[in-house]
């Protein structure tokens, strides 16, 4: 979960030309990718210290990822970012799997 929120704002450089001036991706695109990626760091490490907003906020950050994704596969990017997306985009969806249906098990509430 936290490399690929890394991965995500790795990639935000390679959508603007690089001096900051007329981005190649549409402005809320590149916002979207930067607060995927820092929700997504920040739900790695709330998982780790136990905090039960954590593992929510980590299976909406990769859903919304790859979701994202799609998008871009109809708009004529070069060969290497479109694998590169798609690569994301599965590791999201085996991120998310992960996150929802191998969560460990509440403990049995007692009365």
């Amino acid at each position: 979960l936290g490399l690929l929120g890394v991965a995500d704002l790795l990639v935000v450089p390679t959508m603007t030309n690089g001096d900051g001036s007329e981005p190649t991706a549409p402005t809320l695109v590149v916002v979207l990718t930067v607060v995927l990626g820092l929700a997504s760091i920040a739900a790695a490490v709330g998982l780790v210290k136990g905090a039960t907003w954590a593992r929510p906020t980590g299976l909406v950050t990769r859903v919304l990822d790859a979701l994202a994704t799609i998008p871009a596969l109809f708009v004529g990017l070069p060969t290497v970012e479109l694998v590169g997306g798609l690569v994301v985009a599965v590791l999201s969806i085996v991120c998310a799997y992960m996150l929802f249906k191998l969560a460990p098990a509440r403990p049995a509430a007692t009365a």
